[in-house]
């Protein structure tokens, strides 16, 4: 018994016992005469890696020809050491010790699933590459020692990331850094762990829900030493200038394009049930609180429970692909939103109240994953705000919903959460701005769409879903004096100028008429209706009518919505007319064609 009692409590501390074995030689084998004992040789008890090839699920590679299941096993230093590419889980009673001078490698996109036992004293390390991220999955058991966890940060744009870390304990900013890690810039440069710029600008931040006042950059505090931490379940900011082997031209005044890095950081992680604290500050805009992913491991945010999240109906996330630089999205609870490992997101609060992870809320699924549910498309209608095909801006949702008012709504609603250079939403009428909107629609409502933008350009209004069976949706755009239907994937174009009126609160409105029952041919004959071609065109375009009749004006337009010529054209007698623009420089420019209907086109 106590032999046994010596084997468990090793056991418990993480310590390998040992069989001494000794092969006897000589004698005659009744106990009378001489032998020699030989030197003992040491055999690890219970089932250990042996390393025939690096697959750690393989059954093979292990001494009793089976992956480890309720008993004590190890990997030990020397040899082939395992890498686990798929998913694979380590039962309950199951103890498996990493050894000094041995690792366990997770590859990117593999799960190892703890329900049992894992000592670490030598390497664990969760990889991470532009195919995927390794993850602790959804686990009920240990894992003692440092975890080496990596998060790849794509390159090709300059842009602000959102971050957080896995581990129970505060990481110091360093650790972001690394030989692969990001360029990170602050207050003295090289001199508080700083890369050195000229002007040594801060390029890190931590948010403070007590500093935000609704105006962009609020609330974003700089780090101002790399020895500064990043809290649990804290999220952060840092602008991802490049790799560091792009130093020091990524800080200099035409920096590269940025190329990928691979944050490798390590700690103790975070395991089981993980709740933070949201604040609510007094005034119009407290409430904004960024919250970290906790786990080593993607987030199905969209599924939390809602008694985990103080009922609240939305979230913001940071999409770097959006704009020029990055924008919010607003994304609704209810519905599948995949977060990344070492991610984070904004939630606004209406009072005190905590927020709480679940191991049940991590995901295998591939990140940013977002699928929509029918109950939210129904009745519904969002649009995308983009120029050209390449830069898309900003979203709005508008859903009609009876049982709900016209006021904002917590538990239904989301507030705008504005971006640096444009905006779209609508105003409750309480007024509070809204990027996702939930209210009774009908013949007599109409919602006024505001439109915000820092400089004028071009914009084009995409209907990326509609489903309103009971009704037409019109734009009516104030500032043309036009008015659209708006079916699956309507495209309205038009730009705004230095007059301010063409943005603003009042340019923009959606109003609702029962489903229409005209025909096609009726509605083509209640207005002209020109088209343009060629396009792109090099020299001429030509501006046809289908119904020629009357004299009509056109005007081009550029980007900045500067008029560059105009005329008057009559169509009594052809149904088509050429306009010269060799004078024009090759670009994008827009045709306004009586102060309503306005054609896109490319010299």
């Amino acid at each position: 018994m106590k032999k046994l009692k010596i084997i468990k409590l090793l056991l418990l501390l993480g310590l390998t016992p040992y069989l001494a074995i000794a092969q006897y030689t000589g004698g005659s084998g009744n106990g009378n005469a001489a032998g020699t004992i030989g030197i003992p040789t040491a055999v690890p008890l219970g089932n250990y890696f042996i390393g025939t090839t690096s697959d750690f699920a393989l059954a093979s590679n292990w001494s009793k020809g089976s992956f480890p299941s309720g008993e004590y096993t190890e990997v030990r230093s020397g040899g082939t050491q395992p890498v686990l590419s798929g998913s694979q889980t380590i039962a309950a009673g199951t103890t498996i010790n990493i050894l000094s001078g041995a690792s366990l490698t997770v590859a990117p996109a593999g799960v190892l699933t703890v329900n049992g036992t894992l000592n670490n004293s030598g390497t664990l390390t969760l990889q991470s590459d532009a195919t995927g991220t390794a993850s602790i999955g959804n686990s009920s058991g240990t894992i003692t020692g440092n975890v080496t966890v990596q998060r790849f940060v794509s390159g090709g744009k300059r842009a602000f990331r959102f971050f957080s870390h896995p581990f129970s304990s505060p990481v110091a900013l360093s650790n972001m850094m690394g030989s692969t890690g990001l360029i990170i810039t602050g207050s003295n440069g090289a001199s508080n762990g700083f890369d050195a710029t000229i002007l040594n600008n801060p390029s890190a931040f931590t948010f403070s829900e007590a500093g935000y006042d609704g105006t962009n950059n609020s609330g974003w505090n700089a780090f101002t030493n790399t020895s500064n931490t990043i809290a649990v379940g804290a999220g952060m900011r840092a602008l991802h200038r490049g790799a560091r082997t792009q130093l020091p031209a990524a800080v200099a005044s035409n920096p590269p394009t940025p190329q990928s890095a691979t944050i490798s950081w390590s700690g103790n992680i975070s395991a089981g049930n993980k709740t933070f604290s949201m604040t609510k500050s007094v005034g119009a805009n407290g409430g904004w609180n960024l919250i970290g992913n906790p786990y080593p491991s993607a987030v199905n945010v969209g599924q939390i429970a809602s008694g985990n999240r103080n009922s609240i109906a939305t979230f913001y996330v940071w999409n770097p692909s959006l704009a020029t630089a990055g924008a919010y999205e607003t994304q609704s609870f209810g519905a599948d939103y995949i977060l990344p490992s070492g991610s984070a997101f904004f939630i606004n609060t209406p009072a005190a109240a905590t927020f709480t992870f679940t191991e049940a809320n991590k995901s295998t699924s591939a990140p940013a994953v977002l699928h929509k549910s029918n109950e939210l498309m129904q009745n519904a209608l969002e649009l995308q705000l983009r120029s050209d095909s390449s830069i898309h801006w900003d979203n709005f949702v508008l859903r009609n919903r009876s049982q709900l008012s016209d006021a904002f709504e917590f538990t239904a609603d989301g507030l705008k959460m504005k971006n640096s250079n444009v905006n779209v939403y609508s105003i409750s009428s309480d007024n509070k701005n809204l990027s996702i909107d939930n209210r009774p629609l009908n013949e007599s409502k109409e919602v006024n769409l505001a439109f915000e933008t820092s400089s004028p350009y071009h914009f084009t209004f995409k209907v990326s879903h509609i489903e309103m069976p009971d009704l037409a949706v019109y734009l009516e755009d104030k500032f043309t004096n036009q008015e659209v239907l708006l079916t699956q994937n309507t495209a309205y174009d038009f730009v705004t100028t230095a007059d301010a009126a063409s943005q603003g609160t009042e340019r923009f409105k959606l109003k609702f008429k029962n489903a229409p029952t005209t025909t096609v041919t009726e509605l083509n004959t209640t207005k002209h209706v020109f088209s343009l071609y060629p396009n792109p065109a090099s020299s001429t375009i030509h501006l046809s009518l289908a119904n020629p009749v009357g004299t009509h004006t056109y005007a081009i337009y550029n980007q900045l919505g500067m008029l560059l010529q105009s005329a008057e054209l009559n169509y009594d007698t052809q149904r088509s007319h050429a306009i010269n623009i060799e004078s024009l420089s090759n670009g994008i420019y827009f045709v306004k064609i009586d102060g309503e209907q306005v054609i896109r086109f490319v010299k």
